[in-house]
């Protein structure tokens, strides 16, 4: 098994983003209160999907072939009040 890790940052406070949905290929897990996650995978190519309702979605393709620690940062959605 190949443990994919990582953090999960605001890109424009550097914060970390806690309660995101995190997911590789039918594996799923949500990051920490410190933005953090961890999952388990056989080696092999995959996509890592990020979803969080009040980020953009981030989809990146991974070749987990060894251990790796990510950090990605996650741009806010802008949401205009109804009527713009």
């Amino acid at each position: 098994m190949v443990t994919i890790s990582g953090y999960l940052m605001d890109r424009e406070t550097g914060s970390p983003v806690p309660f995101v949905v995190v997911m590789i290929n039918g594996s799923q897990t949500s990051s920490d209160i410190n933005g953090a996650f961890s999952i388990s995978v056989m080696p092999g190519s995959y996509q890592l999907k990020i979803r969080s309702s009040g980020h953009r979605p981030i989809t990146q393709d991974l070749d987990a072939t060894t251990d790796q620690i990510l950090t990605l940062h996650l741009s806010r959605k802008i949401i205009l009040p109804e009527g713009f």
